[in-house]
């Protein structure tokens, strides 16, 4: 007993040291995840014992960075070997969770993996798109894949539970991470096997299991509708976040060269859409400043820029080149200066980035634009909120 803990406790440190020799990059979860299952498959077809998981995983863990391109920074540069042992060890353990689930299904067991994979896959895509739909549609396959596995593949309760394993490896990261941002999609799933248990193993009445399926289903339908844009927005406000009763300090340009400053603003609510020319989120909601700069033009306590922050590889002829071509609205642009820096100064997560001033030249919201009205941080309901 002792040598096999002893072993096994080298078997860790080793493949934490050959990640970090040999590793780098981020992972390539399409493999990985298919290594994973047919590796849970085998391991209990064969009866293996518990040991022979630490033998194969660090071979997944090697590739998992070495078939990669991200992690190099987040963990082998800044040496966070304990983010290593973290992510080895639990993906061990999701490999023993759905092997062991996979083992409880007497019946069905080809038919598991496919609805498994064709399940993981649809997921994936959804993730990729990140779009509010994706919350809906995520949680409404596990919804049904879960009913499809215990309905038609094998009678075992344990089915559901080995469909939803493979993403405790695929969401190791974010959650290693704190990626607070990717939460509600790689939640999601888990939720909808919890609803599915509650629904059909716990309460066996019809009206109970109805009640809850709808409520779930409302759930989904309030995140599609504006319950994820709002979190999402509320993520970037909290990454965002500056000091209470901030004044922003800052100096921005005119076409023309005109100096644009807090002094020259002064007693106005204003807004500034930050943007850059590598941003085609930026360019597509251009359309949508302008129609909020049409609305409130005419006021004089209002003013409403959408100011471009240069690249390193910017000049400023390629940045009014793209003005000339692309940005032909009536909303004035301003331009920063080559050498600052209101990225790192405004904590500006990337663009489209909006900021609001009130009258009294204090930062009133720094985070993510969205003009429409349903979300929490709507953009022209927070104009008025301020002119109340």
């Amino acid at each position: 007993m002792k040598q096999s803990v002893v072993y096994q406790i080298a078997i860790i440190a080793l493949s934490c040291l050959a990640a970090y020799m040999f590793g780098g990059k981020m992972a390539f979860l399409a493999l990985l995840v298919l290594l994973f299952l047919l590796y849970s498959l085998l391991m209990n077809l064969k009866k293996r014992k518990i040991l022979y998981a630490w033998v194969i995983l660090p071979v997944l863990f090697y590739l998992f960075f070495h078939l990669s391109d991200g992690f190099s920074e987040k963990y082998i540069q800044n040496r966070r070997l304990w983010s290593l042992f973290s992510l080895y060890t639990l993906m061990m353990a999701a490999g023993y969770m759905a092997g062991y689930f996979l083992s409880k299904c007497k019946t069905g067991v080809v038919h598991s993996c496919i609805l498994t994979v064709v399940t993981l896959v649809l997921h994936i895509s959804f993730n990729l798109v990140s779009h509010p739909l994706s919350f809906m549609l995520t949680g409404v396959t596990y919804l049904l894949a879960s009913y499809i596995a215990f309905r038609y593949i094998s009678q075992s309760k344990y089915v559901p539970l080995f469909i939803v394993a493979p993403l405790l490896v695929l969401n190791l990261d974010s959650w290693l991470t704190g990626s607070i941002g990717a939460l509600p999609l790689t939640l999601i799933p888990f939720c909808s096997t919890g609803v599915y248990y509650l629904a059909f193993f716990l309460w066996k009445k019809r009206i109970v299991q109805t009640a809850l399926i709808v409520i779930y289903a409302l759930f989904l339908a309030y995140g599609y509708y504006s319950g994820y844009d709002s979190y999402r927005q509320w993520v970037v406000v909290q990454q965002s976040k500056l000091p209470p009763a901030t004044v922003p300090e800052y100096t921005f340009y005119t076409l023309e060269g005109q100096e644009v400053t807090p002094q020259s603003l002064k007693g106005k609510i204003v807004v500034f859409d930050f943007w850059t020319t590598s941003c085609g989120v930026c360019f597509r909601e251009f359309p949508e400043l302008d129609r909020l700069y049409q609305k409130y033009r005419h006021r004089e306590d209002i003013a409403i820029y959408a100011v471009n922050l240069p690249f390193r590889r910017d000049t400023k002829e390629k940045i009014l080149e793209t003005i000339d071509k692309h940005v032909n609205y009536s909303f004035p642009v301003l331009l920063a200066a080559e050498d600052s820096d209101y990225r790192s100064q405004f904590k500006i997560q990337g663009v489209p980035h909006l900021m609001i001033i009130d009258g009294n030249g204090q930062v009133a919201f720094n985070g993510t634009t969205n003009f429409s009205k349903r979300v929490a941080y709507s953009t022209e309901k927070m104009i008025d909120r301020l002119l109340e």
